[in-house]
């Protein structure tokens, strides 16, 4: 299933918060306002944990393509690449949102800004 193995790899990569994907903005923007308010253990932490996130995700990789005689390749009969339409999706936000992360950026600015508003918040919640 390398169609399957390739997208893991791409949720791998954002996840870990490499560029172009979307997961590197995100992260940047995370540490960016920790380090704004010069709080900078957290920003240790998430680095660290990172850094443990790919040693993990690595060592997938190379199992999923390192070259091996020990298990046969199997064909899975039935499989179209219709049934990875939603995963293709996913890849291509991942990918766009990286290089493009202003499409949402004033949304999630007005989202954050609700959600640190108590009485705004309140309100939604509860209808008033």
């Amino acid at each position: 299933m390398p169609l399957a193995a390739g997208l893991f790899v791409l949720g791998a990569l954002a996840v870990l918060g490499l560029p172009p994907f979307s997961g590197f903005i995100s992260k940047l923007w995370i540490l960016k306002g920790f380090a704004d308010v010069q709080t900078f253990w957290p920003v240790a932490l998430i680095l660290t944990a990172a850094l443990i996130e790919a040693g993990y995700y690595f060592r997938w990789i190379r199992v999923f393509y390192a070259p091996t005689d020990a298990l046969p390749m199997a064909k899975i009969e039935g499989e179209k690449t219709l049934n990875y339409a939603p995963l293709l999706v996913i890849a291509g936000l991942l990918i766009v949102l990286g290089v493009a992360p202003f499409l949402l950026e004033d949304w999630l600015q007005q989202a954050a800004q609700a959600l640190l508003g108590r009485e705004a918040l309140l309100n939604a919640v509860l209808g008033r």
